[in-house]
Parts: C-alpha cells; structure tokens; sequence
C-alpha cells in the first residue's frame, strides 16, 4: 500500500492522521465500505469537481476514523460549529480536531486541547500575496532561502495553522501575525532554534511541529504544547475504511 499513508505524532495527548487520495482512486469500491459522517457526506455531495471530493472523503475518512480511536461512537456523535465555522465534537469538551487537505493528501489532528493543522503543496510565489499577507522581514526571509516556494509555504502553514488553531480563521490580515524562524530547519518551538509567532507586536504562547517528509508538500500543526514530538509514519489498510 504504497500509496496510503497515515501520519502519526504523538505529544501528550494528540495525534495526527494522513492519507493519500490516490488510493481511493485505485480502489473505486470505497463507497461501499467507507462511513462517514452524515453531515461530512452532505458536504461531499456539494462538491463536483471528483479531486475535490476525493479529498474531501479522505478528511471525512481520517475524521472519523480519529473519532472512533478516541471512543467516540460515530452513530451518535454530532459536530457543531465554533463562532467561525470550526467544527467540534457536541457534548465532548475534552477533544478538539482539525482538518485540512490539498494535492494528494489529507490530514487531521485531535488532540485534548484546541489545535491547528494546515497541509500545503509547493507553490509559485506571487508578489501580489506576498505582500498582502506577509511582512517585510518576513519577505526577506523567504527571498534569502534556497528553495523559495518551500520557504513560502513553511510560513504559509504556520500562518494558517494558527488561526485554525485559534478557531478565527482568516478573519484578520494575516500580515498582522509574523513568523520569525531562525534556523533552516525543521522548526520547532518558540523557545528553542525555530519558530517565534508574533500577533501585532505580541509573541504568541504557542507551539509548531512541522512535517516535510512529502516532497512538494509541507504540514504545520498548532498548539499550545512545548514539548518535542515523535513523529511516526504507519501505512493505513483499507478496513479502517469503514
């Protein structure tokens, strides 16, 4: 199962989970075995575009597989949605999740406080975006790196991951939050040889762990945790379809 990958981190007490859509795509059976979510199946449906709702599947797949690991019951479990439209679990305080996918991949986090997931592909570097929703100092960090549009995309996810974590969204400027990294690396907190998160001037108390084992692509999670993580990579079989 080459093609089929579940991510695991492990930090107190969250995880992370991941899947390539292409699987879904070599086995067109999945409709029989997979069970979602109603409401992440009413979601599906309004999609039309079929990378879309592949991906869209395979968030809904790894959601629910992530609920049943954390012993919720799928038949009675209902999400309802934050001030912003951040989904959580009703009835069940003590565990936050978070979803995102793009390009061949998919991924979610639950963890017993809020948290933040962003995965994202390589991509071209506008001036446009750039300057709105990056800073100077952020700019010339991306420009001094080797591999721009990676640079931009480690910035991009610890941007978006943030304001998921947050629960917001992009309901300010993201030029109004800063990424100050100081090595080349993998980052990995705030106080250690990584990231500093700024908001207006105010360094943030959170933490990024960051995954690039995917060429092209780049994960960033958020949260509030400071100690290191181990990361894990488990292929995933087709039962944990359903």
């Amino acid at each position: 199962m080459e093609n089929f990958l579940y991510l695991c981190y492990d930090v107190d007490m969250w995880s992370i989970y991941g899947m390539d859509i292409r699987l879904l795509k070599e086995h067109p059976e999945y409709k029989e075995q997979i069970k979602l979510l109603p409401t992440r199946w009413e979601k599906v449906n309004k999609i039309k575009k079929e990378e879309d709702r592949l991906r869209s599947i395979a968030a809904g797949i790894l959601l629910s597989y992530g609920l049943r690991e954390n012993g919720i019951d799928l038949d009675a479990c209902q999400l309802i949605m934050g001030t912003h439209g951040k989904p959580q679990v009703a009835g069940c305080e003590g565990l936050h999740f978070n979803l995102s996918h793009t390009g061949n991949y998919a991924v979610a986090v639950f963890s017993d406080a809020p948290v933040g997931i962003d995965i994202e592909h390589r991509r071209a570097l506008k001036q446009t975006l750039l300057d709105k929703c990056f800073t100077k100092d952020e700019q010339a960090w991306i420009q001094s790196q080797p591999d721009k549009e990676m640079a931009f995309v480690r910035l991009w996810t610890a941007k978006e991951s943030y304001v998921k974590w947050s629960g917001e969204g992009i309901t300010f400027p993201l030029k109004s939050i800063a990424v100050h990294r100081r090595e080349n690396g993998i980052a990995s907190y705030p106080k250690k040889d990584g990231i500093a998160f700024y908001r207006e001037g105010i360094q943030q108390p959170v933490s990024f762990a960051e995954y690039d084992g995917i060429p092209d692509y780049h994960i960033c999670v958020c949260t509030a945790s400071e100690k290191e993580n181990a990361a894990e990579i488990i292929w995933l079989q087709e039962d944990s379809f359903s």
